[in-house]
């Protein structure tokens, strides 16, 4: 079809108005590329038994995973690692798993918190393998290499009181803007901050809807969630930015303070460039998106729930930048947390019944 196409573009093309050049241009960047090897077109189609993977069509057979053993059969919710050997994955029940490199399996370190709790954990981040945080409900453990120690964090309507009745769903952090966590409770929604010190902090955020995500580069901060608007913070105060037609968003990420992406209902994508909001118009997720992560705002993996055409990819889609199904040996239809090695060559992602499946590129 590329020939075809190539064929009635130069037979037409000679002394034809720009108007007609620009609508054949558009008809050929719809046909899908017809053979493993060829291109992928422009919005990241393949043709009938093929995906597109990195811009060339490929077979299935090539995006392989593979299934890595787990000690337990849990919901797992969030993953990071520093590098592919020194990777942590939390999730319900108090869970936390921990993976030290190739010819060890993951293994159940949850015994390893100074105060044991059963409380779900659902995001964890770090800055080493021995300098990481996870959070939950009413709770923030940080691992010092040796133990997870529940930190002290204030309750904003309890002067004097430790949390309680709130739901902490992202933790993120940078140098220079110290460490961040977003959540929810039963009267009001919660931004905390933690200092150089250690100190945690309420921050006068005017967060008007839970947080389901944040993503920190440098100073700056974005919290996304079940709102029209992304509440975002300058490194002095906060301000909202307005999303047309957006009424919830699940995950965020900023490699760059102007280079952010957002995710959130099947086919929805929304850039920022740091200035604005925009709909990514040739995005092509299906799914529910639960998380993202990437090297770049240009290539990321995306995660969730799938349902009819994303069960089939099981809702694995690789944006670079357009986004492409990614086939998957993976029992569970629900994905919940995914992370990236910083050369993006490592993709581990994990989900329901204690499942972890690793992607290493070429």
């Amino acid at each position: 079809m590329r020939e075809v196409c190539k064929a009635r573009f130069v037979s037409r093309a000679e002394g034809a108005p720009l108007v007609l050049l620009l609508g054949l241009l558009a008809s050929c960047a719809d046909v899908p590329g017809t053979e493993e090897g060829g291109p992928c077109n422009a919005k990241g189609v393949c043709g009938k038994g093929l995906v597109c993977e990195e811009g060339t069509c490929v077979s299935p057979a090539q995006v392989s995973w593979e299934k890595m053993k787990t000690p337990l059969n849990v919901t797992l919710e969030a993953v990071w690692g520093e590098h592919p050997d020194a990777l942590f994955a939390v999730g319900s029940s108090g869970t936390i798993l921990r993976y030290q490199g190739e010819g060890v399996d993951w293994t159940d370190v949850t015994q390893n918190k100074d105060t044991p709790s059963t409380n779900s954990l659902l995001d964890v981040w770090g800055r080493s393998a021995i300098n990481l945080w996870a959070v939950g409900y009413n709770s923030v453990y940080h691992f010092d290499g040796a133990l997870w120690k529940k930190e002290s964090v204030p309750d904003p309507l309890n002067a004097g009181k430790q949390l309680s009745s709130y739901t902490l769903s992202a933790v993120h952090g940078s140098p220079e803007g110290g460490v961040w966590a977003a959540g929810d409770g039963q009267t009001s929604e919660l931004v905390l901050r933690s200092d150089e010190k250690g100190t945690w902090n309420v921050q006068s955020a005017g967060l008007t809807y839970p947080g389901q995500d944040l993503a920190v580069v440098g100073k700056q901060v974005f919290v996304v969630g079940s709102a029209q608007h992304v509440r975002m913070f300058d490194g002095a105060s906060w301000i909202s930015k307005n999303l047309d037609g957006m009424t919830s968003l699940r995950a965020v990420l900023a490699p760059t303070p102007d280079q952010v992406v957002a995710v959130g209902p099947p086919g929805m994508i929304l850039r920022y460039d740091g200035s604005s909001w925009t709909t990514e118009l040739n995005a092509r997720l299906k799914h529910d998106a639960h998380a993202l992560a990437g090297v770049s705002a240009q290539d990321y993996y995306v995660v969730g729930k799938g349902s009819g055409y994303a069960e089939e990819f099981r809702a694995i889609e690789h944006c670079a930048p357009v986004c492409s199904g990614l086939p998957a040996p993976i029992e569970s239809k629900t994905l919940n947390g995914v992370w990236t090695s910083a050369d993006g060559k490592v993709v581990v992602v994990v989900g329901a019944d204690g499942l972890i499946y690793r992607r290493r590129r070429p």
